[in-house]
């Protein structure tokens, strides 16, 4: 979410059809948003810093800092491509 330059709804309908619910009764909408947020929880004891809400709209989004450095990301690059067949 570092990318995002400003806050962003993602609608529950939306997010029930990028992740393949098919959910067409109130109870099926009600199940996928409470998994959802559940899962939602998790994510954020490792990405404590990201900045998301959840309500009867859908999920918002804000600029939140990257979840790994980018410092970190350097010498691990280098070592993969430096493995990767030529």
């Amino acid at each position: 979410m570092s990318y995002l330059g400003k806050p962003t709804t993602v609608p529950w309908q939306a997010l029930m059809f990028q992740f393949g619910s098919a959910a067409a009764t109130d109870r099926g909408r009600r199940k996928f948003c409470s998994d959802f947020e559940r899962h939602l929880r998790d994510v954020l004891v490792v990405y404590r810093d990201a900045r998301v809400e959840a309500d009867e709209r859908g999920v918002t989004l804000r600029p939140s800092p990257t979840h790994v450095s980018r410092r970190a990301l350097g010498p691990q690059r280098k070592s993969v491509a430096a493995a990767s067949p030529q």
